[in-house]
């Protein structure tokens, strides 16, 4: 179906002898394409819905049950989860264009307040042709002035209009995928249905459309809500059903291990000058366990988080606060200046920060048993798992999460991956090490029990050398109990 709207965007220009770019309100008219598609080309993969609580956040609005109470459909398409949003006759914004603000489309904000509000004045909008004539002439021409007559927005409006669906007259929107995260903020234990945090790379990222909450809220998928439901007694807990298993593949359990894991490292950063020897070992591993990590949970990484559970308190409180006492080293403006090593030492101690920093890390295995069964694994994984040159990052992966969100950014099927997994193959992929503004797609290795490499298709020429690479490197530090970057590796 086509769908016309009407919408503001900027004319700026600077001045003749002027510094600062200034702007006026164009206006513009696009006609955009919603798909059609029948039931089979997007079937339904879950049913969700959040009960009505004015806490829920706009994410967990669009999950929310609908107005007569029965829950929303979540449909895929094209390996992505889009939601029911509501009937396709509600959709022509022409009558009342103003409105599309509160729409799907409202997130390119093709809308400017000060034209559509009148207790703005009613802002009125300009063609390029009469902003030339108000603010330049002849003598005094514009620095500089563009107007792209709309291009831009129309551009953004028609990405949103691929992002959306109809099925059966009904409207679907594209969403990240819907999972469970429970909050235990101010005492009130809430469970709610919202979007996958923190976007994936490239992932339309321009349209917020995934959550950033603060606080360490417990994330699972909604297949395996079952681990984390007792985490939280009491909740009260949304309606979902999951149809299609394979749709629902968050690793809850990563991200969350991850995240509290950096905070504990983070933690113990701020904390370094006053650790005492064994935790600042403690903290050593931790961060260059993560380093290697890269968003996965590493042996390497569960053994430093049991090494920081470990410490014992090598230390006598009472004697290092004596020597922070005693230790005077100068006089400076008739103010006595004591030795800073003894005193964070002493007030670490004195306020028991290593008690905390071992309930961190406490928790944070925790967390990390409450895993779903045959979701991670380990398959001879080494303590060196991964292992950058140039641009490109060699890891292996540990877990079907990421070999889902991996699998479906190489457009394969991450089944093929998932069940080598558990038949003991190790997987190796080869990816960009960083943010790239033209991302290379993964590429995949299978290494077999007995030592056998198979590159799945559609690797790059080339990539059987970074695997290749990437085996000797982790081999020769298999045993290593101290870890350095290969030369001209840069690093793991």
């Amino acid at each position: 179906m086509k769908l016309k709207i009407e919408f503001h965007y900027p004319i700026s220009f600077i001045p003749y002898r002027h510094q600062n770019t200034q702007s006026e309100v164009g206006k513009a008219e696009t006609e955009v394409e919603v798909r059609e598609l029948s039931d089979g080309e997007a079937p339904v993969a879950m049913l969700v819905g959040n009960p009505p609580n004015d806490r829920m956040d706009r994410h967990e609005a669009r999950l929310a049950l609908k107005d007569d109470g029965s829950p929303r459909r979540v449909r895929t398409y094209m390996g992505r989860h889009f939601v029911e949003a509501g009937r396709a006759s509600a959709l022509p914004y022409d009558v009342a264009p103003g409105r599309i603000m509160n729409s799907f489309f409202g997130r390119a904000k093709p809308r400017n307040m000060a034209v559509d509000d009148p207790t703005y004045g009613k802002k009125k909008t300009m063609t390029g042709e009469e902003v030339i004539r108000r603010y330049s002439s002849a003598a005094k021409p514009f620095r500089t002035f563009n107007d792209d007559h709309g291009a831009a927005m129309a551009a953004r409006l028609e990405r949103l209009a691929s992002l959306m669906f109809v099925v059966d007259g009904v409207v679907y929107e594209y969403t990240p995928e819907p999972i469970i995260r429970i909050t235990g903020r101010y005492g009130e234990h809430k469970a709610f249905i919202g979007p996958r945090p923190r976007k994936e790379r490239h992932d339309h990222d321009s349209f917020d459309f995934h959550m950033y909450e603060f606080g360490e809220p417990i994330r699972s998928s909604l297949l395996h809500a079952d681990t984390v439901k007792d985490l939280y007694k009491g909740a009260d807990w949304p309606f979902f059903e999951v149809v299609d298993p394979a749709a629902s593949a968050f690793d809850g359990t990563g991200y969350d291990v991850m995240e509290l894991a950096r905070k504990l490292e983070q933690s113990l950063a701020s904390s370094a000058a006053a650790l005492p020897w064994n935790m600042l070992e403690a903290y050593y591993d931790l961060r260059d366990a993560l380093a290697d990590a890269q968003g996965r949970i590493t042996p390497r990484l569960v053994g430093a988080l049991e090494g920081v559970a470990a410490v014992e308190a090598a230390d006598d409180p009472a004697h290092i606060a004596a020597v922070a006492a005693s230790a005077v080293v100068g006089d400076r403006h008739g103010y006595q200046v004591r030795e800073t090593f003894f005193s964070r030492r002493s007030e670490y101690l004195r306020s028991d920060k290593l008690s905390d920093h071992r309930g961190m890390a406490a928790e944070t295995l925790a967390r990390w048993g409450r895993r779903p069964e045959g979701q991670h694994w380990e398959n001879g994984v080494g303590p060196v798992s991964s292992l950058v040159e140039g641009n490109r990052r060699t890891m292996e992966i540990l877990s079907a999460g990421m070999a889902c969100d991996l699998a479906r950014r190489a457009g394969i099927d991450a089944a093929v991956l998932i069940e080598a997994a558990r038949d003991g193959d190790r997987i190796i992929v080869s990816q960009d090490a960083a943010f790239s503004s033209a991302p290379l797609r993964p590429a995949f290795a299978l290494v077999a029990p007995d030592g056998s490499m198979r590159v799945l298709p559609g690797a790059a020429e080339g990539a059987e050398n970074e695997f290749r690479k990437y085996l000797d490197h982790a081999e020769a530090h298999a045993d290593n109990a101290f870890l350095v970057p290969a030369p001209g590796l840069g690093g793991f």
